[in-house]
């Protein structure tokens, strides 16, 4: 009877020898007899010393598959060490990811990602993906330098590609392997583990709170939905990883919790976490039932709670539908509880996290002072910290909308920092969402509206479960003059983030896609829903004027011009066409007409 095949997350580690075919046409004996040396004297004993397993060897190269991420890249740099006095030069390359095992070989992305990704390495180097640096900065002694985004043969979509840079490694002394309980603290699916702080103030976001998602619990009665309820849990916890702000704890370590019903601070306590998700499946007939609860592990107290009923006519496109949900409403919740508790800190104690937060606290009020004060504050936390790529990607945030608020008057430079910043976020994390956001942005407004549209799509891409990007994303679609494809990113990221604070920007721009289709009395509608949040985003107020314009509505109009004057006492054309800045004359000249219409003095 053939094995069932296996399904797990593991370290993937690729390795050949460069010039091989070359080497044996001109010493065949010499180079298979170095060859087995090799095996016997380097990779077989490291194999041995860091817990990996050959798979399979190829010829002129092996794969080898770990459970410790760590284990893997540690083995591949001591064996790198060990070649680099041999005539044999090694490419290597380590990946964690999804695999399939089937008694004999293993198989899936996890396995075509590594393969491909050796390739890249130039001789005596190892390739990683962003997953596995994530995992290990400042565990292991090395650097890792951006390749940037790289697409690699039948791999569905670009990989974040870094090389790993050995100036400070050294081999340590092994006398023995390490235990199976050693393996399982440094955990293959520990995406991001907190690291020792630098000193009292200098933080970095490995030091953010971490989360925790415990297995959900079957409640159907039903065998095969274990299997579901499982791949819920793992689906979450990978979506929340791309967003690589807050630590997710691994996966083999939260399902040591299967099956029990554990006191969820003490959880947490195990776990290092500060916040904890848990949930139920529930399977009736073809309908699915699934619950979620977000909860602050300092006092068990319940941030978030949510219920998902589907009908169950696509098991996958249910679990991703739903994934994508969980993942969604999750990150926002977080990000306001931890706001919350930077903004009761006292001033001088803040880290470079905190000011982040704070900063997108003030970011969130949509004013022209709090905008400048958030960037002070995320300048204090580049000063404390450098690298954080999130903190760069918030600078080129408030850059833009400062641009299109008509705030910043000194369009050239704000555009030249807006770009610097989003590079550097970018070049620190190639798969930051937020920065590529921005970077279409850029684009835009240095009037390539084809590289905006790409860059768009690229964010969505990166993060399709961070509702903000959505909100970007679909402002931008409005602007190119895809008012429906537009429409459809808000409509998303209502779905994923109900109670998001932004959602007034949504539903501002929401509104400027209706007038784009000339959806008059929708504009109103939209823009009215926008100012019941924020009655003084300044984009509701202008395409407000603009509609009633058109409507001839101008008795309505007279109080929102008054509201309008008030916040941008000098509006004009030029303000205008720097707020809404449409690729499409057609278009502008028509926004520009209603606000005419409305009486707005351009």
């Amino acid at each position: 009877m053939a094995q069932a095949r296996q399904t797990r997350l593991s370290a993937v580690l690729m390795a050949d020898i460069v010039g091989y075919t070359s080497l044996m046409e001109r010493d065949s004996d010499g180079t298979v007899s170095a060859w087995q040396s090799a095996r016997s004297n380097v990779v077989e004993p490291q194999m041995a010393a860091y817990r990996g397993e050959i798979v399979k060897y190829t010829g002129d190269g092996f794969l080898a598959e770990f459970s410790s991420v760590q284990n893997a890249l540690e083995c591949a740099l001591t064996m790198q060490s060990a070649f680099d006095e041999s005539p044999l030069k090694f490419r290597m390359a380590v990946n964690l990811g999804d695999v399939i095992h089937d008694g004999v070989d293993i198989h899936g992305e996890g396995v075509n990602i590594a393969a491909r990704m050796e390739g890249l390495a130039e001789p005596g180097d190892i390739c990683v993906t962003a997953i596995v640096r994530d995992s290990l900065r400042n565990r292991v002694p090395v650097t890792f330098d951006a390749l940037g985004l790289q697409t690699l043969k039948n791999v569905s979509e670009p990989v974040a590609v870094y090389r790993v840079v050995r100036d400070h490694w050294a081999a340590p002394e092994r006398g023995s392997p390490r235990s199976v309980e050693e393996v399982a603290d440094e955990d293959v699916a520990q995406v991001v583990e907190a690291a020792e702080p630098r000193d009292e103030q200098a933080t970095s976001l490995m030091q953010r709170p971490a989360v925790a998602i415990l297995p959900f619990d079957n409640m159907s009665g039903d065998q095969e939905q274990e299997y579901f309820a499982d791949g819920i849990t793992e689906d979450i916890i990978t979506e929340l990883a791309k967003a690589s702000w807050f630590p997710v704890i691994a996966r083999n370590s939260t399902f040591a919790y299967k099956g029990q019903s554990p006191d969820v601070r003490k959880v947490a306590n195990e776990l290092g976490a500060a916040y904890v998700v848990e949930g139920s499946v529930r399977k009736g007939g073809n309908r699915v039932r699934i619950t979620a609860q977000l909860i602050d592990a300092s006092n068990g107290q319940h941030i978030w709670a949510e219920r998902y009923d589907r009908e169950l006519t696509d098991v996958f496109e249910v679990q991703d539908e739903i994934t994508m949900s969980l993942a969604g409403a999750i990150m926002p919740e977080l990000y306001v509880e931890q706001q919350k508790v930077a903004l009761r800190k006292p001033p001088g104690s803040l880290a470079a996290w905190d000011l982040m937060l704070k900063a997108q606290w003030n970011h969130a009020q949509f004013k022209a002072e709090s905008f400048a004060e958030a960037r002070q504050v995320l300048f204090e936390a580049l000063r404390l910290d450098p690298d954080i790529p999130m903190v760069h990607a918030l600078i080129s945030d408030i850059d833009l909308w400062g641009l299109s608020m008509g705030w910043r008057q000194d369009v050239e430079e704000a555009l030249a920092e807006a770009a610097k910043h989003a590079s550097t976020a970018l070049n620190l994390d190639p798969g930051n969402a937020h920065a590529r956001a921005c970077m279409s942005w850029v684009e835009l407004f240095s009037g390539d509206p084809q590289k905006a549209r790409e860059a768009a799509d690229e964010a969505i891409r990166a993060n399709p479960s961070y509702a903000v990007i959505r909100v970007y994303c679909g402002n931008m679609y409005v602007i190119l003059g895809e008012a429906d494809l537009a429409l459809e990113q808000y409509n998303v990221m209502r779905r994923l983030s109900p109670r998001d604070p932004l959602l007034f920007v949504a539903d501002s721009w929401t509104a400027l896609g209706h007038y784009v289709l000339e959806n008059y009395e929708e504009a109103v509608e939209w823009c009215r829903r926008s100012q019941r949040q924020n009655d003084g985003f300044i984009y509701t107020l202008v395409t407000l004027l603009a509609a009633y314009g058109q409507l001839g509505q101008q008795d309505e109009a007279r109080s929102c011009l008054q509201r309008l004057l008030e916040l941008v006492p000098e509006t004009s054309e030029q303000f205008v066409r720097q707020c809404y800045p449409f690729p499409d004359d057609a278009l502008i000249e028509r926004f520009l007409d209603g606000l005419n219409k409305a009486g707005v003095p351009l």
